[in-house]
């Protein structure tokens, strides 16, 4: 009689250890890339808002004014006026006096009151408007932190 040999199925250990490889590749890739897209949206959240109400309060004294001289005298032209409105809980924004004038925004040592930004704590970036036609026709973002998230234009 002669003995039927049974096929064996599976992987060898050599396979496994390729897949177990090339998944480490991948997660030490897409990790740091994901923590980079998660300080992004959180700044995009808790920092944008605040910082688009300071925008939008420099283009209006801008567009009434008709001066760049954010560092003015004028009480309408201080950062506290601009901030009113504006939620800066996770930021401190301050007048660049200089140039075209613009907004630094730094934030804040402690990432804000629930730590959400600790990871960007201490950073800063520049906001810089762009004039035509007497107004202010968009802003650019610049420094550092701009750079390291990726939204520098």
């Amino acid at each position: 009689m002669k003995k039927l040999l049974k096929k064996e199925e599976g992987f060898t250990l050599i396979e496994l250890m390729i897949v177990v490889a090339i998944i480490g590749i991948l997660a030490a890739v897409a990790i740091p890339a994901y923590m980079t897209y998660i300080q992004k949206s959180r700044l995009t959240a808790l920092v944008f808002p605040g910082m688009h109400a300071i925008e939008t309060n420099m283009g209006l004294q801008y567009a009434t004014a008709g001066t760049t001289d954010f560092g003015a005298v004028s009480a309408t032209m201080s950062i506290t006026t601009l901030a009113e409105d504006a939620d800066t809980a996770y930021f401190t924004p301050d007048l660049i006096t200089t140039g075209s004038g613009g907004l630094i925004i730094t934030i804040h040592a402690t990432g804000g009151p629930d730590g959400k930004l600790s990871k960007i704590a201490g950073d800063s970036f520049r906001a810089i408007p762009t004039y035509a036609d007497g107004k202010i026709g968009s802003w650019r973002l610049a420094g550092n932190l701009a750079d390291q998230l990726g939204l520098s234009n």
